[in-house]
């Protein structure tokens, strides 16, 4: 699925809609985003305020997935619920197409049925292999062992995502389908149709805290993989008013996707906060930075800052990988490193400034360019 996309394509993993011009995207026929310009703080209370009215606030629904096996394909899709107003006013130039539909996996159907039945519940051309949003499943001898098995897959009913009918067929839909006034209405009506999108090229974890951030104005970071983890006791059955947590580098690669970049600039930062000398090199060899220049040169500088020491003593490993092809997207990072390293050496001390016959101070020098006369400092 292709869907739109705000911010120049990266290396890898990411697709758009190019060559389409504006006026074949499909533009939404729900209520309008505001003439007038509202604080995105503003925006969820308006959105509560028209749901008052309407009686239907949760009228989109998203699926992303949250699992990946060995083979590195995705599954178990699990469902995130939005306000589609709310998100095309936040932002307008991605949720737009999107939510208006013209996409084969964004279209109308029913917000409490299962995962359509006509869709893929699995993706094995997720585009960030690394994700550390995604949860991996355990491999030992003799077999792999999935922690929840998905009946997705084996043939489960699910709803069944209609077609959307052009504007002129008046057809009469029967109970379980699309009605022609939820045709009307697509982001959502009060008979339980809505809205749904499949994302498969989004972790489950960093959608949700997306949505969340669109609200809220709020995000949580967790903790990096390659950072000793402290245990968080977890205690069930609560809700807890806090920010979901996610990836800092799985939403900085969303919000570089969608243009955001309060929440891009936010994730950077958290990145750097989590950098130590133990870490440094697991990150400057991981494929998230590989994909961001950005990214790379922060910790580049970052290595030569406050872990030149560790760096020295352990990058030899890591040119081996690199050069073995373990890494391969990584060449570029060595690059980065030699340079900063070379060229920003510590520099000798200067030779002395005065006679050692006379005990002269500033001696003269000449260029031996242009034959004119100087000083060392």
């Amino acid at each position: 699925m292709e869907f739109p996309h705000n911010k120049k394509n990266k290396k890898k993993g990411k697709s758009s809609r190019k060559g389409e011009s504006s006026s074949n995207v499909p533009m939404s026929s729900s209520v309008p985003p505001p003439a007038v310009k509202i604080e995105d703080k503003l925006l969820l209370r308006a959105a509560l305020k028209s749901a008052a009215d309407s009686g239907a606030f949760m009228d989109t629904k998203f699926y992303a997935f949250s699992r990946r096996d060995p083979s590195r394909k995705v599954y178990e899709p699990k469902a995130v619920y939005a306000n589609g107003w709310l998100l095309r006013a936040r932002v307008p130039s991605y949720f737009e197409p999107l939510l208006a539909g013209g996409y084969k996996e964004s279209t109308v159907g029913s917000l409490h049925g299962n995962f359509p039945s006509n869709q893929q519940a699995s993706n094995s051309e997720y585009g960030y292999d690394s994700d550390s949003d995604l949860e991996d499943d355990e491999e030992e001898e003799g077999g792999i062992i999935t922690l929840m098995t998905s009946r997705l897959e084996e043939g489960m009913t699910g709803e069944t995502l209609q077609p959307e009918k052009d504007a002129g067929d008046k057809t009469t839909q029967h109970t379980g389908q699309v009605s022609e006034e939820t045709k009307e209405h697509p982001t959502g009506d009060v008979h339980g149709n809505g809205r749904v999108v499949i994302l498969r090229d989004f972790a489950y974890p960093t959608w949700k805290a997306l949505i969340f951030y669109l609200c809220t104005g709020e995000v949580a970071f967790a903790t990096l993989r390659s950072q000793k983890k402290e245990s968080i006791p977890v205690i069930s059955g609560q809700i807890s008013p806090d920010a979901p947590l996610c990836s800092p580098k799985s939403m900085y690669r969303i919000a570089d996707q969608l243009g955001l970049d309060v929440l891009k600039d936010l994730a950077e930062k958290d990145i750097l906060s989590k950098l130590t000398a133990e870490n440094i090199l697991d990150e400057l060899f991981s494929e998230f930075t590989s994909l961001y220049d950005k990214i790379r040169d922060m910790e580049v500088q970052f290595a030569y800052d406050k872990a030149l020491t560790h760096t020295a003593a352990n990058i030899s490993e890591w040119i081996d990988r690199t050069t073995s092809g373990e890494h391969p997207y990584n060449a570029a990072v060595l690059k980065c490193l030699f340079q900063k390293f070379s060229g920003s050496a510590p520099k000798t001390d200067p030779k002395p400034t005065y006679c050692g016959n006379c005990g002269r101070r500033d001696i003269p020098l000449k260029c031996g360019s242009c034959n004119v006369a100087g000083y060392l400092q």
